[in-house]
């Protein structure tokens, strides 16, 4: 079953409170939405539950985050 997804087109900043920490996150942010010309949301595995974190994953156009286990979502992608 493919969610609904809104006609919102975003990408995803991977944000983590506990380590691997992005110390400059909303300059990240900002300049990936400048170049892609997309609006970036974060995405805490901390403060969301995982059904929630895959269906907004399945809707983004992107995912960007440090290198470890979220990056794994990156499968529930849409094609292309």
């Amino acid at each position: 079953m493919t969610p609904r997804c809104s006609g919102d087109v975003y990408g995803i900043l991977f944000s983590r409170k506990i380590n691997r920490k992005i110390l400059n996150e909303k300059e990240l942010k900002d300049a990936i939405a400048g170049k892609f010309d997309i609006k970036m949301v974060e995405l805490s595995v901390e403060a969301n539950r995982l059904p929630y974190i895959i269906k907004t994953v399945s809707c983004a156009k992107l995912v960007v985050g440090v290198h470890g286990s979220m990056q794994m979502l990156g499968v529930f992608l849409p094609p292309s």
